[in-house]
């Protein structure tokens, strides 16, 4: 892999499937190395963070995942000291500049065995 993909999903709920208040529900394909990586809006910003799903947890339908909300992030982010800059556009981007926006995001991470 050559640097970041884009996968377009659907926001289902604005909750996580027990009622979490600090997930959003989605509808993508995803893959397992997907998690960790951006959900960026519309405008560019980062609205969450794709989640793992946990290995013996109950069984999702298919192309169901979570994502973190931004809002608990950008907090934590405060209180490390750090500011999240979160719009880049006040008018929605073209699927193009998305993915632009989404490169230097995300990063390919390698794991090998010692």
């Amino acid at each position: 892999m050559g640097g970041a993909s884009v996968t377009a999903a659907k926001i289902e709920d604005l909750k996580g499937l027990a009622g979490e208040e600090n997930k959003l529900r989605l509808s993508l394909e995803a893959l397992p190395g997907d998690a960790g990586g951006p959900l960026l809006d519309r405008s560019g910003a980062v609205a969450g963070l794709l989640l793992a799903t946990r290995p013996g947890a109950r069984s999702l339908p298919d192309k169901t995942h979570h994502a973190f909300k931004a809002e608990p992030l950008k907090e934590l982010l405060f209180n490390a000291g750090l500011i999240a800059d979160t719009k880049l556009s006040s008018e929605p981007l073209l699927d193009i500049q998305i993915t632009r926006a989404a490169r230097p995001l995300a990063a390919l991470v390698s794991c090998w065995p010692p």
